[in-house]
């Protein structure tokens, strides 16, 4: 058996220039020493180097949070939500809006496909890997952009309902003056064909033709398959980034017998088709 006795002692600013020194670590020309005045450096140049960093921070969680939107990047910390509301009320295109809630996606056809014609990738990822992190600001202004197009492309397809009743998520509260609720586990609840319909907006940048479900939508979804009165959908919008550019899907109940066709990606609660 080998004993091995260690000794330990703590390493002071001055033994700790040392041990630089001889570990050939310590900048070449720099006296060896941690004193301020022998360096040259005051404590106004210390405060200016930590201005530089904060102001460094900040452009670069700026950079990280901002989305571009029909070509201009815009900061969700300053942005006006009833700009974007609006520009997206006006610019929706035609073939978005006409789309029939009752007409939803065949995932069937779709098996070994690569989505709709033209639409890219997205940052939030696709492919069945692990999507990248967005930064949790951007991340709620892509969500707002897609619920809101969600709500014009209702309000054009059910004009005798009050679609900013059915509206029951927290985004409404941005551009309208009723609060909402992020627990339900679905963004807006109508009336079609004699029935309750549940939607669950799922937005993106590009099209990675996947999405997301939390706990509370998970359950709620599965509660409503196989119901006759009560329909769950998701309704998916990709190219949010683009006004001109986006479009929306209608996705079965992902535990529906419809649902069968969206495949599980990883151990999570993710979905591709």
């Amino acid at each position: 058996m080998v004993l091995c006795t260690l000794d330990f002692m703590p390493l002071d600013e001055e033994y700790l220039v040392v041990w630089l020194l001889q570990a050939e670590a310590w900048p070449n020309g720099m006296p060896a020493t941690t004193a301020l005045e022998d360096l040259g450096i005051t404590n106004s140049d210390l405060e200016f180097e930590r201005n530089r960093e904060r102001a460094a921070r900040i452009e670069r969680d700026k950079e990280e949070r901002s989305l571009e939107f029909n070509g201009r990047l815009i900061d969700p910390k300053q942005v006006d939500p009833d700009t974007l509301w609006i520009e997206i009320k006006e610019k929706l295109p035609e073939e978005v809006t006409s789309i029939k809630l009752g007409a939803p996606l065949s995932l069937r056809d779709l098996t070994g496909t690569q989505g709709h014609a033209g639409r890219g990738s997205s940052e939030e990822g696709g492919g069945g890997g692990r999507p990248r992190k967005v930064h949790p600001d951007k991340a709620v202004l892509i969500g707002f952009l897609g619920e809101c197009a969600v709500y014009q492309w209702l309000k054009n397809q059910f004009p005798r309902q009050d679609i900013e009743a059915a509206w029951v998520s927290t985004y409404k509260s941005r551009v309208l003056p009723e609060s909402g609720n992020d627990n339900l586990g679905y963004d807006f609840k109508i009336r079609y064909r004699n029935q309750r319909w549940y939607l669950e907006v799922k937005s993106h940048i590009g099209d990675p033709r996947e999405f997301e479900l939390s706990e509370t939508e998970i359950r709620f979804a599965s509660s409503l398959a196989g119901k006759k009165w009560e329909v769950y959908r998701i309704i998916y919008v990709s190219n949010v980034q683009n006004t001109s550019a986006m479009y929306l899907e209608i996705l079965p109940n992902p535990f529906s017998k419809e649902g069968k066709w969206l495949r599980r990606v990883g151990q999570g609660l993710r979905y591709t088709f």
